[in-house]
């Protein structure tokens, strides 16, 4: 039976935005993140435009992943656990799929947030994407994705240990 992490080494996602004009993927344990434009559709986008195209594209990749993550779970004989019974565990999902979390590119073209990484919004500096070729703005747009990536994982890791803490405190005294 393979192992999560080598299910996980080679789990490749890749959605189509609904306007069939750009095309992302993420790959591997660390998630890396694959941006490409239709030839010719970059330069036809204003930023409005962009901004919707790019937040629904974003929650079906997250959608996808989190499914794949899920099949991956089940092949390497692991149980999802979707109807927790403890009520710790239940507040942890809970707030979970309540955090919101932020990222932007390092120069701000780019800003960018996600609520339980399913819902998605995008901002993009005005003038960017006139001011930018294709190959000059992907780099930001990732680098904000990934910003709210990482924001993500750190407060799942303070929820997570916030949770222990009432577990513990919680825990009959020997």
């Amino acid at each position: 039976m393979p192992t999560l992490a080598n299910l996980l080494d080679r789990m490749t996602i890749k959605v189509v935005s609904p306007d069939g004009n750009i095309r992302a993927g993420v790959s591997g344990p660390r998630l890396d993140m694959s941006l490409d434009f239709r030839p010719g559709s970059y330069h036809r986008y204003d930023d409005t435009t962009m901004e919707h195209q790019l937040a629904k594209l974003a929650t079906l990749l997250w959608t996808g992943y989190q499914r794949g993550y899920e099949n991956a779970t089940a092949q390497a004989g692991l149980e999802v656990i979707s109807d927790p019974v403890d009520d710790t565990f239940r507040a942890f999902l809970r707030g979970q799929s309540t955090i919101t979390a932020h990222g932007e590119s390092s120069d701000k073209t780019v800003r960018a947030t996600s609520t339980g990484l399913l819902e998605w919004a995008f901002h993009i500096k005005p003038g960017s994407l006139s001011r930018l070729r294709e190959n000059e703005f992907k780099p930001h747009l990732l680098e904000a994705a990934r910003a709210v990536l990482n924001d993500h994982n750190e407060s799942v890791e303070r929820l997570r240990i916030e949770c222990l803490t009432t577990i513990v405190a919680n825990a009959p005294k020997i």
